[in-house]
């Protein structure tokens, strides 16, 4: 839809997701957009408990970003799929899990709809928790990406910056 014009043609863009899954040994879908006979855009857990970020088109994959890192069932894990031109990424815990990251030609201008947690045709549906998924227009630096997990990771250091007061003191 228009409302997610950041992630069509020649746009750098990021998807992200808090993700808790359920289980590991499913393809399970975060963020799609698109359809299945044309192109899509998404965001998912591979049936060997990694994240990918990767665009299809009608041809076959055109990019695709794998991360090494097989999830943990038991945490949260905050997934980045960023998109830089040509260059596509994946991001957990703060940390670029990139192992392989392919490229192929331009994206094409996509006006499909947009989905969360499964396809256009109700499949790879996601077997866990999501939360505070995110579309972004540009690229985040990986500092800032390291940076927001730090905060959702460590809250008691996110922030303070002295002991809490119950009385607010005017300053004349």
């Amino acid at each position: 839809g228009a409302g997610f014009a950041v992630i069509e043609q020649a746009n750098a863009c990021a998807v992200a997701a808090l993700v808790k899954p359920g289980s590991t040994s499913v393809r399970q879908q975060i963020f799609y957009k698109g359809n299945t006979a044309s192109e899509t855009l998404s965001l998912y857990i591979d049936a060997v408990g990694r994240a990918v970020f990767a665009y299809y088109h009608a041809t076959g994959y055109e990019y695709i970003a794998t991360g090494a890192t097989i999830l943990d069932t038991t945490e949260w894990h905050r997934l980045w799929g960023v998109r830089d031109g040509s260059t596509f990424k994946i991001f957990v815990d703060g940390v670029d899990d990139t192992s392989s990251s392919t490229g192929g030609s331009s994206v094409q201008t996509m006006t499909e709809n947009v989905f969360i947690g499964k396809r256009l045709n109700n499949d790879y549906c996601f077997d866990g928790s999501l939360d505070e998924v995110w579309v972004m227009d540009g690229v985040p630096s990986d500092d800032y990406i390291a940076t927001e997990w730090n905060n959702l990771d460590d809250q008691a250091a996110f922030g303070i910056f002295g002991p809490e007061r119950d009385t607010v003191t005017a300053v004349t």
